[in-house]
Order: structure tokens, then sequence, then C-alpha cells
């Protein structure tokens, strides 16, 4: 158990500050997003088999939006208002799966993020910055210290390899 939690520790030491912005930025009241915040490092400590996430990261932003939509069904019944709006996502990714499908979605995900790694630099960055991260163009812009015309060229830039890269893989697989 104490291997466990300093694995989650561990985790959440690097992608803890992450994840609260991104639900700060998906809910109305601050306390709300300190209690999701904290729910969330609690599930993180009653996951199973964690050794069989391949991608840590991509399943602690995908409990996060399960979390989320968790709660905004929860707010919806009670009749208080949240801000659903950017959880409108993939549904693959918010709703349950068997171990099975969790360890396809893993697969893919591993696939996914070699894909970008691959990316050059400033593409990579940008499409990090935008979809994990959840920064505007202007936000991502002075991160990288280039204009927002140059990161609207990045993120399409990145993209566009990753749809032909993914297009290759579909047609070696078929």
């Amino acid at each position: 158990m104490a291997d466990k939690r300093n694995y989650w520790d561990h985790l959440f030491g690097q992608h803890g500050p992450g994840l609260a912005a991104f639900i700060r930025r998906r809910v109305r009241r601050s306390a709300d997003a300190s209690d999701l915040t904290q729910e969330l490092y609690l599930r993180f400590l009653r996951a199973d088999r964690a050794e069989l996430i391949r991608n840590p990261e991509a399943y602690l932003y995908t409990v996060a939006v399960n979390l989320l939509r968790e709660q905004s069904v929860l707010e919806r019944r009670l009749g208080r208002a949240v801000d659903s709006s950017e959880l409108a996502m993939d549904p693959a990714l918010v709703n349950f799966r068997t171990p099975e499908e969790e360890v396809d979605l893993e697969g893919r995900v591993a696939r996914i993020t070699e894909m970008i790694d691959a990316l050059p630099a400033k593409p990579r960055a940008a499409l990090v910055l935008q979809y994990r991260d959840g920064l505007t163009y202007e936000e991502i812009a002075d991160r990288l210290g280039v204009t927002t015309h140059a990161v609207k060229k990045y993120v399409m830039q990145g993209l566009a390899l990753c749809r032909k890269r993914l297009a290759g893989l579909e047609g070696h697989s078929g």
C-alpha cells in the first residue's frame, strides 16, 4: 500500500498543479475545484493495478474529466449551475470502461503520445499547451515567445502531421 501511495504521491506532485488548474477552469466556485482535486487524489489512491497504466498523465486527466462529468450531473440534479460546456469532450474519454477497454485506451494513448513526441518542438509544444493545459493562443504565444499567428500555424502543422501519421498507421493495420 505504501508503494502505491508513493507512486500516486509522486505523480500527483508532478501533475497536481496542472490537474488543479484544469479543474478550476471548468467549475465556477473555487471551493468546488479544491474539493474535486482532493476527490481526484483519493480516486487515484483507490486505483487497482496502477502498474498497468501505460500513460499515467493521460489516465489522470481522463479520471479528472470523469469526475467533472459526475459533478456536472450532480449539480444539475441539485439545481446549481456548473459550467460543463468544456466537458463536451469525446464521449469515449468520459464513459466508464472495462479493464480491457482501459488497456486498449492506454495503448491508443501511448501511440498518440509517441506520435506527439515525434513532432517538431514548436508544434508539439503548441499542441500540448492547447489540448492538455487548455491555454489560449495568446497564452501559448506568451509562453513560446511567438505571435498568436505563429501559434495557430504550429497547431495546424502539428495536427496535420498527426493526421498524416495516423493515416499511415491505419493503412498498415488494414
